[in-house]
């Protein structure tokens, strides 16, 4: 049952190290330059926006984005003042209050940094503040991705007045649920 609002705005969000900016015309050469690197990295996406494949994906993030089905950002690092990378809200299911967080890709410069960890967190303040009830994120996959981060998918969610959450993980070929105490050992 669907008791609440979930407007999820294509607006600026700003954290210390990011700033997370919706696709426009003028980022399109900035966003270009970030992307043109690791071949290998790409293999991991269904659609390459690297090289000559970068238009072609360019119009398909931003179709997808006017028919209000994704919110494309290119990730700027604040200290540099440079576009490192692009992350998205996709799925956008209003009337679920649910969307995913995905189709990321840092800049091999500043993965393992603070940009990835802040601009995911940073999108789920802005998810959560929006209206949703759900965030997820993450596929299964069979090596680092290219914004740096380990096979490990996430879903949050918030009903009424708690958080639950779920993390799992792929270990051996199969994916598991981490327990709470695991993840609060790791620093999860």
């Amino acid at each position: 049952m669907n008791n609440g609002s979930f407007d999820l705005d294509n607006v600026v969000i700003e954290g210390h190290h990011v700033r997370l900016e919706p696709y426009t015309d003028a980022l399109r050469e900035p966003v270009r330059a970030a992307l043109d690197c690791d071949p290998e990295g790409w293999q991991l996406f269904a659609i390459s926006g690297q090289g000559a494949h970068f238009d072609g994906w360019w119009d398909m993030l931003n179709a997808q984005v006017s028919q209000g089905e994704w919110i494309a950002y290119a990730i700027r690092q604040r200290a540099t003042d440079t576009i490192v990378g692009t992350t998205s809200f996709l799925n956008i299911k209003r009337m679920r209050q649910c969307v995913e967080i995905g189709a990321s890709f840092l800049h091999p410069d500043v993965r393992s940094t603070l940009v990835n960890a802040e601009a995911k967190y940073l999108m789920l303040q802005h998810a959560f503040a929006s209206g949703a009830r759900r965030v997820e994120r993450g596929r299964p996959v069979q090596r680092r991705s290219p914004s740096g981060e380990s096979a490990a998918s996430f879903m949050l969610c918030r009903c009424s007045h708690f958080w639950s959450s779920a993390w799992v993980v792929r270990i051996s070929g199969r994916w598991k649920r981490l327990p709470m105490e695991a993840r609060t050992a790791e620093g999860s």
